[in-house]
């Protein structure tokens, strides 16, 4: 058994690879096992996950999968033969401080707590872009209990790469596979169910912005999957909204529905789509967020988040004003659900 292990999906990554593999072999915590996950990249990534697995073959594993499945389905690969007593998970084009994973396991230790979280550098080359991010409320803690706090759940960043987790905790959670934003519901529930989180209040994961990433790269188009925020988020609802979670935890978690759902209406607003199909798909979209899971303007943590940030405030405004008044809209939730879909179609067609 390991101390750590570390999961990271691998898909046509070679530019990023090498980097982010030496940042886990430079970790001053020396009792890690790095799981390499080979989806099918059609670059170079398994020769360079071969000539490192031939230099260190007792601490790295590579498995490559038969298809092309997606980070979801790699991840579960890696957690079904991890041996760590801690899991942690890294993206492929991504890297880590060398004190990474012994700062993130001294948190846990030291509080007797089943997950630690650090803070994320987000960067472009030499460029960092952070205060773009969503900034955590509990950088002035040790540790927080997400089921006393009152905003940490609705501030803390859904993934799971800049956290460490007891294997212990996960049990026989999974990733949720074949839909996107994969990592959202399974994060939000471990999280809820956690004793409690140890905070490293410091930026220890680097988040690369490249032109190849995924985040870029759903900024430049329409993304076809964008009901599957809907698929998560009722995800995260039945496992979190039950009978034994408090009121805070309840109003917490509705709001997380609701505010993955929003970040979505972002991305429509970027689409390099007509201007008219982009109004029309807000507004659907919209009124399926508010169908779902109520009226997302007026909610008191919206508002309180736009006032405390100026890009989202701006943003936020910017879908405002494309939002139609007089569009008919469907009122159940199948139809704009349709509606939605064959807009989706007909917009990622072109």
């Amino acid at each position: 058994m390991s101390k750590v292990s570390v999961i990271i999906p691998v898909y046509n990554t070679e530019r990023h690879l090498e980097k982010c593999i030496n940042s886990l072999l430079a970790q001053t915590l020396k009792d890690i096992e790095i799981i390499l996950i080979n989806d099918c990249s059609t670059d170079k990534s398994l020769d360079i996950l071969t000539k490192y697995q031939q230099r260190y073959p007792s601490k790295i594993k590579v498995i490559s999968t038969k298809e092309n499945k997606g980070p979801a389905c790699a991840r579960n690969l890696g957690l079904d033969i991890a041996s760590g007593e801690y899991i942690g998970f890294v993206d492929s084009d991504d890297y880590v401080t060398n004190d990474f994973y012994e700062k993130l396991v001294t948190a846990c230790e030291t509080t007797n707590s089943q997950i630690a979280r650090t803070n994320i550098k987000l960067v472009c080359g030499k460029i960092e872009l952070t205060s773009l991010g969503r900034k955590c409320l509990c950088d002035h803690n040790t540790i927080i209990n997400p089921k006393e706090h009152p905003r940490y759940l609705v501030t803390e960043n859904p993934g799971c790469t800049n956290k460490l987790f007891k294997k212990s905790l996960i049990g026989n959670n999974r990733f949720p596979e074949q839909i996107k934003w994969e990592d959202y519901p399974f994060t939000i529930p471990l999280i809820v169910s956690a004793n409690q989180i140890a905070i490293v209040p410091e930026k220890n994961y680097y988040y690369q912005l490249h032109l190849n990433s995924t985040t870029c790269k759903d900024a430049r188009k329409l993304n076809k999957n964008l009901l599957d925020i809907f698929t998560c988020s009722d995800i995260v609802g039945e496992e979190c909204i039950t009978d034994e979670a408090n009121d805070n935890i309840k109003y917490q978690i509705r709001y997380i529905q609701m505010q993955n759902c929003i970040q979505r209406l972002k991305e429509i607003s970027n689409a390099p789509i007509p201007l008219p199909e982009k109004r029309e798909l807000i507004t659907l979209f919209s009124a399926l967020i508010e169908t779902k899971y109520g009226n997302w303007q007026n909610h008191e943590l919206y508002k309180e988040q736009k006032e405390k940030s100026r890009v989202h405030n701006a943003r936020m405004l910017l879908v405002e004003n494309l939002l139609l008044d007089d569009l008919d809209t469907p009122k159940s939730e199948n139809k704009l659900k349709q509606k939605i879909k064959t807009k989706l179609e007909e917009n990622t067609k072109k």
